[in-house]
């Protein structure tokens, strides 16, 4: 038998893996035939995902990151992600990458990917952004209110 709680970090690492509406079939398969008979792990798994049922996964997170940011900066997905140095499309990007790195476990490779970006890029971006919220008290106040929608 495995040992306390481990049937919970695997539920966990499910949850960041797939989406919530696959999510309770994925686990229930997944728990089946890998490690506890269905007798055993039965009660335990219906807890888990009740309890568990509103928690978003990374990727809902990401989603409503993408559309919280669009909506303030008044762009589309295709335009933020576009191969441009203008400085609000960097800007847009710079906070998704920002709320992405610090909201979700998201690997800085995905996210550079979502973006045509390397991890590195990632890195930079999300360092600028940190020194321009300590020089800028609009930016600041920007990124709480968009924390605050997310």
């Amino acid at each position: 038998m495995h040992p306390e709680g481990y049937l919970l970090s695997e539920v966990r690492r499910l949850q960041r893996t797939y989406p919530a509406e696959k999510l309770a079939m994925v686990i229930t398969d997944y728990v089946e035939k890998r490690y506890y008979p269905r007798v055993q792990c039965a009660p335990d798994l219906k807890e888990i995902i009740d309890n568990e049922n509103d928690i978003m996964s990374d990727y809902q997170i990401w989603d409503k990151i993408v559309t919280v940011v669009g909506t303030h900066c008044q762009m589309t997905w295709k335009e933020m992600s576009a191969r441009s140095r203008k400085k609000e499309l960097v800007m847009a990007r710079k906070l998704i990458i920002y709320f992405a790195c610090f909201r979700t476990k998201l690997c800085l490779r995905y996210i550079g990917y979502k973006f045509g970006f390397n991890h590195a890029t990632v890195i930079h971006s999300r360092q600028r952004i940190i020194a321009e919220m300590a020089q800028d008290e609009d930016l600041r106040e920007t990124i709480e209110f968009l924390n605050s929608q997310i």
